[in-house]
């Protein structure tokens, strides 16, 4: 649903953008890229399905560089050599060869036929990297290249300020690419921190500080049987710890934190406290919903709201007592 999307963008720090090596770039593509655009969310595009018979890299690459400009640049591309499907990376310059069914890969050199077009490549990232920092940029002219960490530093800042759209490859379906993927994530991809201060309603704006003041910010609610509404947060400051009393900036209602969650799909951990910059879950608020803002007493800021589109067709449905609302929610079949 494109309400889920829209929200998830409000809090995400970065998105993952699936493109299918079969279809190239879509309509439903197009759409979320207006939202990225929106939000202003550093975006990595993966192409999927690389091992598909049918599979085009070069031409779904092509299109969305037409699309969303010369900011979108391969990390990595799919090779066929000796009859083996392999992705070279070109942020590494390694080629990963992959057991038949996916699965963890082996590091090899890149091949003859393709290091030219890696290095090109490997060239640009090196680039895009250095333009964010004068340090980098005077090293990158006078060695013409830069260390690992160097690129990580200086890609890290540029996909935050959406100067870079990389462009990753995969396979869902037989786990190939995904461990480069998350490893990607986890070194390079930007944080809570690196990201430009949150836009407030009245106009300012809210860094991510976890010694500031605290400010919670409610962005998905959902009723689950036998549990009853459960609200997803994002916490934009501060530090939010089990047993704390917020107050609502839309209807002034006070709210206490009981317990507080993180979810990982469907499993939820229980934890004490969340910082800012945090994503959790509770239940059971009392009078807070989607696009409400949370603060600790005497705090008067409220986080910029969703603004969702308008729907085309709309009802609604009252049961006639609340014993029915657990119904209501169950999942028809």
């Amino acid at each position: 649903m494109v309400g889920d999307i829209i929200s998830s963008l409000k809090v995400a720090d970065t998105a993952l953008m699936l493109l299918n090596a079969k279809a190239g770039v879509e309509v439903g593509t197009e759409i979320l890229w207006e939202y990225l655009t929106t939000f202003r969310t550093p975006s990595v595009f993966i192409v999927n399905q690389i091992d598909h018979e049918k599979a085009d890299f070069d031409n779904t690459l092509e299109q969305a560089i037409q699309r969303f400009g010369p900011k979108v640049l391969p990390f990595q591309f799919p090779l066929v050599y000796e009859d083996t499907l392999n992705i070279v990376d070109t942020l590494r310059m390694v080629m990963y060869e992959f057991p038949e069914g996916g699965g963890r890969p082996s590091k090899r050199p890149i091949p003859d036929s393709a290091i030219e077009r890696a290095q090109n490549w490997h060239n640009a990232l090196v680039e895009a990297a250095a333009e964010n920092d004068e340090i980098l940029m005077e090293k990158f002219f006078a060695e013409g290249s830069l260390t690992e960490e160097e690129l990580a530093e200086g890609l890290t800042l540029a996909l935050a300020h959406q100067q870079i759209f990389p462009v990753f490859c995969a396979s869902g379906l037989n786990n190939i690419g995904s461990g480069r993927i998350m490893g990607f994530i986890n070194d390079i991809c930007p944080s809570p921190a690196d990201r430009p201060p949150a836009p407030l309603e009245n106009g300012g704006t809210l860094p991510c500080d976890s010694k500031d003041k605290t400010t919670v910010f409610i962005y998905k609610t959902i009723s689950e049987p036998q549990v009853g509404n459960v609200s997803y947060f994002k916490v934009y400051s501060g530090t939010l710890s089990t047993g704390d009393d917020l107050m609502n900036m839309s209807n002034q209602t006070g709210e206490r934190f009981n317990h507080i969650y993180i979810s990982n799909g469907k499993t939820r951990e229980q934890v004490e406290k969340l910082e800012a910059g945090d994503i959790g879950v509770t239940v059971k608020l009392k009078d807070s919903h989607t696009n409400d803002t949370l603060n600790v007493k005497g705090v008067l800021r409220e986080i910029e709201h969703i603004h969702f589109p308008e729907p085309r067709y709309r009802t609604a449905v009252n049961p006639p007592n609340n014993n029915d609302i657990e119904k209501l929610a169950k999942p028809c079949i």
